[in-house]
């Protein structure tokens, strides 16, 4: 995508498990304006109810959630006025998956109810704030938990296309509701 945009683009990556690290990471910028944020941290482990560690909870909830709070809001000075906020969110926010990933799931759906308010809250200054919620995306993190036939084969069940999606579908639709032909699509549900 940054590659598209131009010579003015610029990617940075950061560990934005802490608060420390989003921070380094807007240090980075340097002060930078940004016409795009896309908040795409996340993790799945299994949290099974009865059986997750607190440390568990606490890795899920710090990366599924507060980094993407964090980056916003540490974020928001640079944002032009129209900017694109685009979080990525997850198929599992919005359906129950068995297996230990109610805490995954819950993560996403906050992600999704951070994604409402904050285009409500941002509409003054005309920032679209959208999420894109993909089903299983083929990518080392997916490939831990669908590792044996029987699973990968239930997951292939749901999708009505027959097949999981690669990272390039996700960054497809980012790319595009991060476009100017996105101009009107704003996520209110």
């Amino acid at each position: 995508m940054a590659r598209a945009a131009g010579p003015r683009s610029r990617t940075a990556q950061a560990d934005l498990a802490t608060l420390d690290g989003v921070e380094a990471l807007i240090a980075q910028l340097d002060g930078l304006r940004l016409d795009v944020l896309v908040n795409n941290a996340g993790i799945w482990k299994p949290s099974p109810l009865g059986a997750t560690m607190r440390e568990r909870l606490d890795e899920l909830v710090d990366v599924n959630l507060k980094a993407p709070f964090w980056l916003m809001q540490c974020a928001l000075p640079l944002l032009n006025d129209g900017a694109r906020v685009i979080n990525v969110s997850s198929v599992a926010a919005r359906i129950g998956i068995a297996g230990g990933r109610s805490v995954y799931g819950a993560t996403k759906a906050a992600l999704e109810a951070f994604t409402r308010n904050w285009a409500m809250e941002l509409a003054p200054r005309k920032i679209l704030v959208n999420a894109v919620a993909p089903g299983y995306v083929e990518t080392d993190m997916t490939a831990a938990h669908l590792g044996d036939a029987a699973t990968r084969q239930r997951a292939l069940d749901r999708h009505p296309l027959g097949r999981l999606s690669v990272p390039d579908d996700t960054a497809a639709a980012v790319e595009f509701l991060a476009s100017p032909a996105a101009a009107f699509v704003l996520d209110r549900c």
